[in-house]
């Protein structure tokens, strides 16, 4: 099995997400950023931020998950194959992210170049969570098999997560490969009441220092 099963029919998934928004605002103390915000009910917080604007594919986003799961992901176009998939899992006190894209409906989905990934000063652990934040420069256009893809001008867009509680076979490395997820999930992001004008005020003020 994929890490995003294959739902059997576009009808079963637009019956259950299409036009349910499913984010709410969420403003950082830590950065002042402002996200769309989505929390599953297993407990992963998913948020998303885009520039009104923008010559170029570009996102803040965050992925938030107990600190006891092994992996978390975001699939940035609602299934498996054929888009930028975020992976992210905690390496004792550091936080991995791991850039893929899949073509089959198999795991682990084979690395991903043409997304790039600048962690923000927040991501961290904690006592009882892991927090992945980021600049993703890819996330949002990429090529298919049918062309080029934008996702930025949706208002609303259905993402898709999955997590295991198995952990990675090789933590420190983002490469590493992974078992099938434990669950998987749709909703419906407000990609609308994701852009602010003030997204590269906030990637200038909240890039982490490199080591």
């Amino acid at each position: 099995m994929g890490i995003f099963k294959y739902l059997a029919t576009v009808a079963v998934l637009a019956s259950t997400v299409v036009g349910q928004l499913e984010s709410t605002r969420y403003c950082s103390p830590e950065t002042g950023i402002c996200y769309s915000s989505y929390a599953n009910d297993v407990g992963i917080t998913y948020r998303v931020a885009l520039p009104t604007a923008s010559n170029s594919s570009d996102a803040l986003f965050q992925i938030v998950a107990p600190i006891d799961y092994g992996w978390a992901a975001l699939s940035w176009d609602g299934h498996m194959a054929y888009n930028p998939l975020t992976v992210a899992w905690r390496d004792g006190d550091n936080v991995i992210v791991s850039s893929r894209m899949a073509s089959t409906y198999w795991i682990p989905p084979d690395p991903y170049d043409g997304a790039v990934y600048t962690f923000l000063k927040d991501t961290g652990v904690n006592e009882t969570h892991w927090t992945l934040s980021a600049r993703c420069q890819g996330c949002t256009r990429w090529e298919d098999l049918d062309g080029p893809v934008n996702i930025e001008g949706e208002a609303e867009k259905v993402m898709a997560y999955a997590y295991s509680a198995n952990p990675v076979y090789e933590p420190s490395s983002n490469t590493s490969s992974f078992d099938v997820h434990d669950h998987f999930g749709h909703w419906t992001h407000d990609f609308a009441g994701a852009k602010n004008s003030s997204f590269l005020t906030w990637v200038n003020a909240n890039l982490a220092e490199s080591d």
